[in-house]
């Protein structure tokens, strides 16, 4: 059986190793790898080599996309910072060594990363083919990074980079009535990203936002992270019911029961006595819903959603839209359905609102009313890195990354992670990489009581990943995490393998992401928005409220721009980019192209 080697055995002998084979020198360094001390590999050098073998990372490198090697005084949270090395095209047009080798081996690491989908020998051929890309990217990577770049001798200022870089909002019809109601956005997410980069999930509604808004240099509280960094999201709006609703539903439900026809079809699915029950049930659950009468308004409001899963509510749909009378033909989850029920709840239900938390110093739930202040306090208040509700006991990679992120105060901060924005990333591997590292650990332990020993830590790879990750939930640096977790599993294993494990995490948490996470520690008005993008179909309401907040809507084509990297051309005046900028910080000093002269003035200035 062929001797197993380490993570760290199999980057140096595939890579830069290949170079001293043939008696040469690093390209661009003028410095030849030496065989006899491997370790002078830098965690962040480590990274990015593991990376060159990834699947998609031949993709990546062709698209012009795959960043410069880092050099040896490079953290390794910023292994993925260098500068976007030339794409397989560029390479060609340049002619020479670049035409002629750099972009053909290019070409194999695609061919590599399409050989992966191949069943069963996938793998091995995919390999294969990306050896040679790999190692033309490493050797162009370093040349890049050896010749230095123009930002490192003139300084971030002299960069001559595109204006494509945008913070942008997904939200919903819902929120932005709530939020036009509140008066503002309690603390949002937002992603930095290139325009071309699309912003997937969150909601159909895309807001532009003004960047000189949401500098960190600018407002400390304009917190920016290296990545989504799990932060809190806004508590639960529970509705309140309308004076009046309890009365209204009874009166407009219990007005079919004059229709023979429709309540023949209801009293075939359900009995007489239990479409009235129902009835009285959702009208006791708006009873409970007024503001003077609040009894456990979270069990209320779902109570009263699923009275429209009953017959009598499917019903009166299909006698209000010209349906056929028969409820098991109403899908529920239709979007027609979904659309009607949204209508006849806001018949019932206001816009003002209240949200629970438990005090946990008072050991009890409070409730308070769902206002501006009140929402931004309690989100500010919680954890923030890895703070989003429900994932406490979640450590899986991207939550790991979550608890790691870097927050970002200036504008160099934020230049050094833009090449790691790409549209789709590559997936983790850190489980793999933990689960090898401690199988190798195991084989290699010099005798079998310290084998062992080690093989608990083995035996225990996803607990203990887990139990790093609640120590980093509860403060500790990723060092002090790994030490404690290993303790944890009484093992004292060598200081080298708790370093492997440590750049294993970091490795983690330098890959690259989809967006930089924005999170203002504070209330954000509709005036600090430069425009919006909508769906066609998106109601008169809400986009009366957004032009009547002063922003510019564009909607988009859902075939043609399902993901609105298009229609955010529109708004080229709020993207920005790393302008020459002598003394002065930030992305406020940015280049940004006829920029609306607004002033931040806040939520205040929403009235």
């Amino acid at each position: 059986m062929a001797e197993r080697k380490t993570i760290q055995d199999r980057i140096r002998e595939s890579d830069l190793s290949a170079f001293s084979s043939i008696g040469s020198p690093l390209p661009g360094t003028g410095v030849r790898y030496d065989m006899d001390n491997q370790s002078t590999l830098t965690p962040a050098q480590t990274a990015y080599l593991a990376s060159v073998f990834a699947p998609g990372a031949g993709i990546t490198d062709a698209a012009g996309n795959f960043p410069a090697f880092p050099g040896s005084d490079v953290p390794l949270e910023e292994a993925f910072s260098g500068d976007p090395m030339p794409s397989m095209a560029e390479n060609i047009q340049a002619g020479g060594i670049d035409r002629y080798l750099y972009a053909p081996l290019q070409g194999l690491g695609v061919l590599g990363d399409a050989a992966y989908g191949i069943p069963l020998v996938g793998a091995g051929i995919g390999g294969l083919l990306k050896a040679p890309g790999a190692l033309a990217t490493v050797a162009l990577g370093i040349s890049k990074a050896g010749k230095g770049s123009k930002a490192a001798k003139k300084g971030v200022g002299s960069l001559d980079q595109p204006k494509d870089m945008m913070f942008v909002h997904n939200t919903n019809e819902n929120a932005i009535k709530s939020f036009d109601a509140m008066g503002g956005i309690p603390s949002p997410s937002l992603a930095v990203q290139p325009a071309d980069v699309p912003l997937k999930g969150f909601g159909d509604i895309q807001l532009i936002a003004k960047p000189k808004n949401f500098d960190p240099s600018v407002d400390p509280r304009n917190a920016v992270y290296s990545a989504d960094a799990y932060t809190p999201r806004a508590p639960k709006k529970i509705r309140l019911a309308k004076e009046g609703a309890a009365e209204q539903l009874q009166k407009d439900y219990t007005s079919l029961f004059s229709n023979k026809k429709l309540m023949k079809q209801a009293e075939e699915g359900t009995p007489p006595y239990q479409i009235r029950e129902d009835i009285k049930k959702a009208a006791d659950e708006l009873n409970n819903l007024q503001k003077n009468n609040i009894n456990r308004p979270q069990d209320r409001i779902l109570n009263f959603d699923n009275f429209f899963y009953t017959d009598i509510a499917r019903l009166k749909f299909a006698k209000e839209t010209g349906k056929e009378l028969d409820p098991t033909k109403v899908n529920s989850a239709g979007t027609e359905y979904t659309r009607w029920v949204r209508k006849e709840k806001d018949k019932y239900l206001s816009q003002d609102g209240v949200f629970q938390y438990f005090d946990d110093f008072e050991e009890t739930m409070v409730t308070k009313p769902y206002t501006l202040e009140n929402a931004t306090r309690n989100m500010i208040e919680e954890t923030q890195r890895g703070g989003e509700a429900g994932l406490m006991y979640a450590h899986g990679p991207n939550r790991l990354r979550a608890l790691m992120t870097e927050k970002m105060t200036d504008l160099e901060d934020i230049k050094g992670q833009r090449s790691r924005i790409q549209d789709k990333p590559y997936f983790s591997s850190l489980d793999d990489d933990i689960e090898e590292l401690l199988e190798n650990a195991v084989d290699e332990a010099p005798n079998m009581q310290d084998g062992m020993k080690l093989s608990v830590l083995r035996d225990e790879g996803d607990n203990l990943t887990n139990q790093i990750g609640m120590y980093l939930d509860e403060g500790d640096t990723i060092e002090e995490a790994v030490k404690n977790a290993v303790n944890y599993f009484n093992v004292d294993p060598a200081p080298s393998l708790t370093d492997d494990i440590v750049n294993i995490f970091k490795k983690n948490a330098a890959r690259p992401t989809e967006y930089l996470e924005a999170k203002p520690m504070r209330a954000v008005g509709f005036d600090e928005f430069a425009g919006a993008i909508v769906p066609p179909k998106t109601s008169q309401e809400v986009i009366d409220i957004l032009e009547n907040r002063g922003l510019k809507v564009i909607k988009n084509n859902p075939e043609t721009d399902f993901f609105k990297t298009k229609a955010r051309q529109k708004f080229k005046d709020q993207m920005f980019s790393f302008a020459p900028i002598a003394g002065a910080g930030g992305i406020a000093a940015l280049s940004i192209d006829d920029n609306t002269p607004d002033e931040n003035k806040g939520v205040g200035s929403l009235n």
